[in-house]
């Protein structure tokens, strides 16, 4: 019984070794062309900035291509500021607008030519009070790299809701996370 044990564990080994593989593609570049907006406003008065792109396949290696002509504005409701294309896919607010806490703004695009079968975009938001920073530290790495790697941990009191955070980096009062990537 022994045997056929070992007989059995020694089939089943090799087996796993000798096993085939499939080639598997997957469709990637599929699908349609989608307008990708990337953006915020914040409560500082500076010029905020809404960038406007079309999505890519995934094995687009270039910077995907710019949407202009654009008409942006943003609404609180009250006013409606327009914001002006300063580059291809860049739209921009003068620099005395400044976000409200509490006050809800609605984000209007309208396209020249449509994407994904649309013209007309609309999203709104509300900017809620910002978390309390309760302190910070920070801590170094030195097997990162040849200069190692400085981490900078924040720690808040929270909200209980659901909310979602982005924190922009800025190096010489220049902002260095101008986009998500």
């Amino acid at each position: 019984m022994k045997i056929r044990n070992e007989i059995l564990a020694g089939l089943t080994t090799l087996s796993l070794l000798i096993s085939c593989t499939e080639r598997i593609d997957l469709p990637l570049d599929e699908g349609s062309i989608r307008l990708v907006v990337e953006g915020a406003v914040t409560t500082e008065s500076r010029v905020h900035s809404i960038y406007l792109t079309e999505s890519t396949g995934y094995y687009y290696n270039q910077e995907p291509p710019a949407v202009i002509g654009a008409t942006v504005t943003i609404s609180d409701g009250v006013s409606v500021f327009i914001l002006s294309e300063n580059s291809p896919g860049v739209y921009q607010t003068g620099p005395e607008f400044r976000g409200i806490e509490g006050t809800e703004y609605t984000l209007n695009i309208r396209l020249l030519a449509p994407i994904g079968g649309f013209t007309d975009f609309t999203a709104s938001s509300v900017i809620n009070r910002p978390a309390m920073l309760d302190s910070a530290g920070l801590k170094f790495y030195e097997e990162f790299g040849e200069e190692g790697l400085w981490e900078v941990k924040c720690w808040f009191y929270d909200s209980i809701s659901t909310d979602f955070y982005r924190f922009d980096l800025f190096r010489n009062d220049h902002l260095i996370t101008h986009k998500l990537s």
